[in-house]
């Protein structure tokens, strides 16, 4: 921190290195949230596709689901499939 620099110069310095450090953890954390949140949305609009679907959800329920055709595109979609 601050107070154990000697100089303002010193203080400065060591700011502004773990501010820059932490700038980067932050994209890097803004760049995982947006992936995350674009393949939220792409399971959002294959679920939508079984509105109105009869059939039993699920792989030998619904064989030409459009969430067979793209469970290994879109990683998220295992967790609520078999």
């Amino acid at each position: 921190s601050r107070q154990t620099c000697s100089t303002g110069d010193e203080g400065s310095e060591k700011i502004s290195s773990i501010m820059t450090y932490l700038n980067k953890e932050l994209d890097e954390k803004i760049g995982q949230l947006e992936n995350l949140k674009s393949e939220l949305t792409a399971v959002r609009k294959q679920v939508k596709k079984c509105k109105g679907c009869h059939n039993v959800p699920s792989s030998k329920g619904c064989p030409v689901c459009p969430i067979n055709k793209n469970i290994k595109k879109i990683s998220i979609l295992n967790l609520i499939w078999d």
